[in-house]
């Protein structure tokens, strides 16, 4: 797994609440292996912030769970 500043691969980083709710604008992602093009957008967000469902891999899931706990000792320290 690569770890990439968001604000170098993704269009948009910053989101206005009630701007962006309206107009629908993406943070798009584009995956540097296969080129393939993830759209980000407010509402997404929104709607699963507290979702804990995932499609990865299982593998892949514990990479991300691991990352996220460094990330939250980082964080707190």
């Amino acid at each position: 797994m690569n770890i990439y500043d968001a604000a170098i691969v993704l269009s948009k980083t910053e989101f206005n609440n009630q701007v962006d709710w309206n107009a629908y604008p993406t943070a798009d992602y584009c995956c540097d292996k296969c080129s393939q093009v993830v759209s980000i957008d407010f509402k997404s967000l929104n709607k699963h912030q507290f979702s804990d469902f995932s499609n990865l891999e299982p593998a892949d899931k514990e990479e991300c769970t691991m990352l996220e706990a460094t990330i939250s000792i980082t964080n707190s320290s």
